[in-house]
């Protein structure tokens, strides 16, 4: 079977489809033979992501199929996968309100760039709930022409991320870091508390640390530990970054 791609991406027609049926995106495959002689060189499978709203190609993926069955189970698992990737970019993160207050920022017993203890004030902003997941970076890395991160579990928070990198991703979804300010307001709960979930003593049902040995968890895990606003993870897990030195 084939179409006229053209006839069906048009904006002026595409768009209100997409608002129509609540859809971001429309996925385009086509399975094709491959070279000359068509009974030696198989077929190729092309896939093609268009985002409804700007009528572009976001994303797009061609693979030579082969001809035999273990041959086409391997591509097309490939490419599904990372399609699977890609649809998670149409679907950003939960992010929570922070509201406006002050903090006392800084501690007496910490480090001397966390001394003096300073009154400061923090307006309201919003913050993702979880950390970044590795299916959600792996997502933004695919879009980028970059290759996945190998071998980790999706619902695990990305790591090994460069700060260029962790801007450049909150960028492309017209996001940004947060200031020092911000996320230590956050993570002491805009309450002045001592961990995000109060006072209590870090327990494993908190929050995952433990240096080195300590292994991550999934980034919706561990909801007892989360902040007032109920964002998860500023205590433990991973190392994140903010905007500012």
């Amino acid at each position: 079977m084939s179409f006229q791609q053209s006839g069906l991406t048009k904006r002026a027609s595409a768009t209100p489809l997409g608002q129509h049926a609540n859809v971001a995106a429309i996925v385009f495959a086509q399975v094709s033979k491959a070279g000359e002689r068509y009974d030696r060189s198989g077929y190729n499978l092309t896939l093609k992501v268009v985002d409804v709203a700007t009528n572009r190609v976001v994303w797009t993926e061609s693979g030579a199929l082969g001809k035999g069955d273990r041959e086409v189970v391997g591509v097309t698992g490939r490419i599904a996968r990372r399609l699977a990737f890609m649809a998670l970019s149409f679907s950003p993160a939960e992010m929570v309100f922070v509201p406006a207050g002050s903090l006392h920022m800084g501690s007496k017993a910490g480090l001397p760039d966390e001394q003096p203890v300073h009154l400061i004030s923090v307006s309201a902003f919003s913050l993702d709930r979880t950390e970044v997941s590795t299916a959600a970076y792996n997502a933004y890395l695919i879009a980028d022409g970059r290759k996945a991160t190998p071998r980790i579990a999706s619902e695990l928070p990305a790591t090994m991320v460069s700060w260029h990198d962790a801007r450049a991703y909150c960028g492309q979804l017209d996001k940004r870091l947060p200031t020092e300010a911000e996320w230590e307001y956050a993570a002491r709960g805009t309450t002045n508390t001592t961990y995000p979930w109060g006072e209590a003593s870090p327990g494993p049902d908190l929050a995952s640390y433990g240096g080195s040995s300590a292994q991550p968890v999934a980034v919706d895990a561990l909801t007892q530990g989360a902040n007032a606003q109920g964002v998860l993870h500023l205590a433990g897990n991973v190392a994140e970054w903010v905007g500012d030195w």
